[in-house]
């Protein structure tokens, strides 16, 4: 017996989305104490599984250890209520669901895929905005099991209870439906997963190609087109295990290769005819290009050459001649304070009716039949599970300091501003201080918006006076950044089969196969006359070359260096958002960078495939030879 219907809820805010989670198993908790008084049935502990994130280099994602850490601090947890349950560290082992001090929150990554279940488990809540239908397949049964197999008197024991981390209800309760669907129900014909034996016949053979083939996703409309969710379900499983699908990046990967009957099978996961041809065929050439790969005259970096791209140096001192890269430094060291920020909280900055949950329920027909009910409630928990009491303002403010990270002030300052925050909204705008406790997540998260947003206003001004003094900036040789093999990082390769020309590294990093950046790669590569070599400048990477805006590191596109000329650094924007204030500011550091450069450089902003603006910002230049092995 199954705990169905399943009751779904979803918000973007992970703080309001686990909140309204631990209320909800605070509920079953009472609901299990009433259900033993009637029937003598015993539901302890009712447990929440916690599926969190793997580690990431590039970004910080939802750990079991920063997810434990957040129970602990931010909802009053006990630490030995918490376990750990992952392949490299499992808290769990040895323990009993009947053991007195069985953990009640179960943080797990990939333990949810091994098997493991437990019927005590009501709550699942998930870090990931999953919609697979195969990865919600794999989660969703580990809170479907009833305890002891049998229907309970209180109705809300009867159901299991999903929380997810998105904003996009209709995406998540599809992916629920056609995981329940592919676990099986809506099969009339039997009640168990059937696992169909391996297809031999499709076994690569020994000598076959054992490298990753990789290949654009095809491109409809200026939408990338993915396989079809059921057909790619539908192959065995020997090939689905293998392919790897990444609308992000555009590619399409088959991991240890494939064979040509496999090929084919993958091809007919897209329904539209022409599209299938051609993925078929882009995998042909890909698998030949492994059999016999052709000659390739190495790159620049690999050959060993070493070049330096200058950054934009500002003068600290002007009497000693002191320079230094300039950075954000200048501008957080201006004379301004915290308290020029406006503290006050508008509607639209923090509003009442946020915590209101979008809602779905799914549940089984008579006829066997997912059903899904999909409704909104603008119930909030203040009403659904009472308010946070118990807060004083002293308690508030305290909590809000601690956890607002803001460097550039004295904490004095800091706590005033917050203070002043504070009583805005609960003289001006009306709130009380229990409201202002149960929201304090997303109280603090507005703050931290609004002290960000005063330190880019601040920034700015400082950014803008020190237009008026461009001799303080200068290119000098000590300030660059280095290209040479094996400093070159990236996200993703290209993997287009159009060939791009003399790029100093032999991988093309975060390029997709089409649109207008590519065009703007491939005339460099291909069509502009005089390159000695050109790098795609990788955004947010050490290795990356950078300017500094008021905002933040501005990464221009390309860099491309001439052979008998200067240094050009290229900057694609599509029209509709090259107007923006950003693309302003990044446009004008850029246009500085090059005027200081004594004519060593030249910056290009490119708008609507305007190329010819690209020869022009070199037909323009009192070109200077280089040599690439060279400190420009």
């Amino acid at each position: 017996m199954l705990k169905l219907p399943l009751e779904l809820a979803v918000h973007p805010e992970w703080r309001v989305s686990l909140a309204e989670a631990i209320a909800r198993l605070r509920q079953l908790e009472n609901e299990a104490e009433l259900e033993q008084q009637q029937t003598g049935e015993v539901i302890r502990p009712v447990v929440m599984l916690i599926q969190a994130e793997r580690k990431a280099a590039d970004k910080e994602t939802f750990t079991p250890e920063r997810v434990k850490q957040h129970l602990i601090e931010d909802f009053n947890v006990p630490p030995d209520r918490i376990a750990i349950a992952t392949g490299a560290f499992d808290e769990l082992t040895g323990k009993r669901l009947d053991d007195p001090d069985y953990p009640q929150f179960i943080i797990t990554v990939d333990k949810l895929r091994e098997g493991w279940d437990c019927p005590n488990a009501y709550v699942l809540f998930s870090f990931r905005n999953t919609t697979s239908a195969t990865a919600v397949e794999q989660v969703l049964g580990r809170v479907l099991r009833m305890p002891r197999v049998t229907r309970k008197r209180r109705e809300a024991l009867n159901r299991s209870y999903a929380y997810v981390v998105s904003s996009e209800l209709a995406a998540t309760v599809q992916g629920l439906r056609d995981g329940l669907v592919q676990s099986g129900f809506e099969r009339l014909e039997t009640r168990d997963l059937i696992c169909p034996a391996a297809d031999v016949s499709i076994t690569p053979g020994l000598f076959a190609p054992q490298d990753d083939l990789v290949i654009p996703l095809p491109e409809m409309e200026n939408a990338v087109v993915v396989p079809d969710e059921a057909e790619l379900s539908a192959l065995p499983k020997a090939l689905r295990d293998k392919v790897d699908v990444s609308p992000e990046s555009g590619t399409l990967t088959v991991k240890g290769g494939a064979t040509p009957q496999q090929i084919q099978q993958l091809a007919r996961t897209f329904r539209d005819e022409e599209v299938a041809k051609q993925v078929r065929e882009w995998l042909d050439t890909a698998l030949a290009a492994q059999s016999a790969p052709p000659a390739r005259v190495p790159s620049l970096a690999e050959q060993g050459h070493k070049v330096h791209v200058p950054l934009l140096s500002y003068t600290q001192d002007a009497r000693r001649g002191f320079f230094d890269v300039f950075d954000e430094t200048p501008l957080l060291d201006a004379g301004w304070e915290i308290t020029d920020f406006d503290p006050k909280l508008t509607e639209s900055e923090f509003t009442r009716d946020v915590e209101a949950m979008r809602r779905a329920t799914l549940s089984i027909s008579q006829l066997e039949k997912i059903e899904c009910d999909v409704y909104d409630r603008l119930d909030s928990q203040l009403a659904l599970f009472g308010r946070e009491e118990g807060w004083t303002l002293n308690d508030l403010i305290y909590w809000l300091d601690r956890n607002l990270y803001f460097p550039y002030s004295e904490r004095d300052q800091k706590v005033a501003w917050i203070v002043a925050a504070l009583n805005h909204l609960i003289e001006a705008r009306g709130f009380t201080l229990d409201e202002l406790a149960y929201r304090k997540f997303r109280l603090r998260g507005a703050l931290q918006r609004k002290m960000a947003a005063g330190l880019v206003l601040a920034k700015q001004r400082v950014f803008d006076g020190l237009f008026n003094n461009e001799e303080k900036f200068a290119l000098r040789d000590e300030h660059s950044i280095t290209l040479e093999q094996g400093r070159y990082a990236y996200d993703y390769p290209y993997t287009g089969l159009m060939p791009l020309k003399r790029h100093f590294f032999p991988v093309i990093g975060n390029l997709k196969s089409s649109g207008e950046e590519f065009e703007c790669a491939e005339f460099i590569a291909n069509h502009l006359e005089g390159v000695s070599w050109w790098v795609r400048n990788v955004e947010r990477k050490p290795t990356s070359f950078w300017l500094q805006t008021a905002t933040d590191r501005f990464y221009p596109d390309f860099i491309v260096q001439m052979k008998d000329g200067p240094l050009l650094a290229v900057e694609y924007k599509g029209a509709y958002i090259a107007s923006s204030h950003n693309s302003q500011e990044k446009r004008r550091i850029g246009e500085l960078w090059a005027r200081r450069s004594e004519g060593r450089c030249r910056f290009v902003w490119v708008e609507n495939r305007a190329w010819h603006l690209i020869r022009k910002a070199l037909d323009s230049t009192s070109w200077m030879r280089s040599d690439p092995d060279k400190s420009l």
